[in-house]
């Protein structure tokens, strides 16, 4: 976050980029979201797929619906930056129940084309990955 991101935050609030009806609340982890769609969010429970074959195992946050579909859009097509430690936070908790099954696995982030960051003016994967260590 930059000072004019801030200062646009404090004199514009912007709405919940889930719902996008409530106000998006204040800091922390679920900064951008609404405590409704917050709370679902953090109600999600990864899934591990089966996998076909010899593939590795896959793991989803959630089902690809609701809050999580609508943070994930206004993420990547709207560039609402503050979710990146939203998304980052499921996408841990996905590695977490993953990491059991395949000792040694390690995430590789595939970045985003030139033109997508250019579009984007950001790495939204790079920053969704930047607090998992």
């Amino acid at each position: 976050m930059n000072l004019i991101e801030d200062a646009r935050d404090l004199f514009l609030p912007a709405a919940c980029a889930s719902c996008r009806s409530a106000r998006a609340a204040g800091g922390g982890v679920w900064r951008g979201l609404c405590p409704d769609c917050a709370a679902e969010l953090q109600a999600l429970r990864p899934r591990l797929a089966a996998p076909l074959h010899a593939a590795p195992p896959a793991v989803a946050a959630g089902p690809y619906t609701g809050a999580l579909a609508e943070a994930l859009n206004e993420y990547k097509e709207r560039a609402r930056r503050e979710l990146a430690p939203a998304l980052g936070a499921l996408l841990g908790r996905a590695l977490a129940v993953v990491a059991p099954e395949v000792p040694g696995a390690v995430l590789v982030p595939v970045p985003p084309t030139a033109a997508a960051r250019r579009a984007r003016g950001f790495d939204h994967v790079a920053a969704a990955c930047a607090g998992l260590g």
